[in-house]
């Protein structure tokens, strides 16, 4: 009797515990909610990140604050968000960085333990140069490089962007070297001040110096010249058949709560479609990539999985 009272005790909490927990996801959100970040104020991710929380604000009803965490490719803002409560009050801000950094340098993180939220946008890859630099042409910068060790920049060491650099000079036979930062817009400080030959990056980090003539777009990894650089053509125009982009979007802690992951997903997805969000995106030549859970889950885990056989060559390129 003593037994199966204590049985009866265990099942009514385990059933007051789901009750509990569908009345908070019910009741979500009733307190602000943070929008964790890998990069420094400034950066794609940090405006993109402001943007839409001033737009999913009035979508929650609550506050939403992003709060930038840089450091270790990613890993500073991965551990703070695996630290919390899988509650869905903490969102990580993820990039294609994610796939790229569980295959090489942050294999201590595991897919398993993040879930996949929504795809916000899509920044396609561009090779740029100083505007004064002799190459007018991609060919013709990768001549150069085929002769000699070329030195190119870009945001962090085991990322999307040197991934592209690295497969780009494996297409071309070229001697690309990567240099890596710690924010795509140090590359190109750094660029426009002569320390580098070339900077990976992506159209709307760059598009305001484009406009004022410091720099120039070599080629674009898209599949048809972009309407807003008309006059900028394609990696595979020139050669090559690489068609790669940025992508970004948010993670929650896995365990949080379907009905939770289902009220961020349709917040966020009407505050992405909004024409704030979408004004901004066409300022800053980006598009929209927007993917719920189901759909961005199994993108990131095709990628992770493509990443995986050429990991360890990608490694030794930037060691």
């Amino acid at each position: 009797m003593r037994k199966y009272k204590s049985c009866l005790i265990a099942l009514l909490a385990v059933i007051g515990s789901l009750g509990t927990g569908a009345a908070s996801a019910q009741n979500f959100p009733n307190k602000p909610i943070t929008m964790i970040l890998s990069s420094g104020s400034g950066s794609s991710v940090d405006i993109m990140a402001r943007t839409l929380a001033r737009v999913a604000e009035k979508e929650l009803g609550q506050p939403v604050v992003v709060s930038n965490k840089p450091g270790g490719d990613g890993a500073t803002a991965m551990a703070e968000l695996l630290s919390g409560r899988a509650d869905g009050y903490t969102l990580w801000a993820a990039t294609k960085t994610f796939p790229v950094a569980l295959n090489t340098n942050l294999k201590q993180f595991k897919a398993a333990d993040f879930q996949p939220l929504v795809m916000v946008q899509v920044d396609p890859f561009a090779l740029v140069v100083q505007s004064n630099a002799k190459w007018k042409n991609l060919n013709e910068f990768l001549a150069d490089a085929k002769a000699k060790r070329m030195n190119v920049g870009g945001f962090g060491s085991s990322s999307p962007h040197g991934l592209f650099n690295y497969f780009l000079a494996k297409n071309s036979g070229a001697r690309l070297n990567w240099i890596p930062h710690d924010a795509g817009s140090k590359a190109l400080t750094a660029l426009m001040g002569g320390h580098l030959d070339a900077v990976v990056s992506n159209p709307s980090s760059m598009m305001s110096q484009v406009k004022a003539g410091t720099l120039r777009i070599l080629a674009v990894a898209t599949p048809e010249r972009l309407k807003d650089l008309p006059n900028v053509p394609t990696f595979k125009e020139q050669g090559y058949d690489m068609i790669d982009s940025q992508w970004r979007g948010f993670f929650v802690k896995a365990g949080t709560p379907a009905p939770v992951v289902a009220r961020l997903d349709a917040a966020l997805k009407r505050a992405i479609e909004s024409q704030e969000f979408q004004d901004y995106l066409v300022k800053t030549v980006q598009y929209s990539g927007y993917m719920g859970p189901k759909e961005f889950s199994a993108y990131v885990k095709k990628e992770i999985d493509a990443i995986a056989p050429i990991a360890d060559d990608f490694l030794k390129s930037i060691q």
